[in-house]
């Protein structure tokens, strides 16, 4: 079992130091990325917000993609849920 790995309990996760990231940094930007991406606003959902239902959001979705989607991962669209983002209002 290696080192990082604790017995018994869940281990901490394993991230970069700062030099690691400091040097990815570096890297990436000697690439050409950007440094950092620019923040997504998230606006809070409310009742008006609502999602669409199942069978409306599979429309959305290109025959060629579902078609994909089914040989790769025999994937089935069973519910529509947000993620990520705030969860109501303050």
């Amino acid at each position: 079992m290696p080192e990082s790995q604790v017995s018994g309990s869940e281990a901490p996760p394993d991230w970069p130091t700062e030099a690691e990231e400091a040097a990815y940094i570096s890297e990436s930007g000697a690439r050409g990325e950007p440094e950092s991406a620019e923040a997504v606003p998230v606006r809070a959902s409310s009742d008006q917000d609502k999602l669409p239902g199942i069978d409306e959001s599979v429309a959305r979705i290109p025959p060629q993609v579902l078609e994909l989607l089914d040989d790769l991962f025999r994937a089935k669209f069973i519910s529509v849920r947000r993620i990520g983002g705030s969860q109501g209002g303050s």
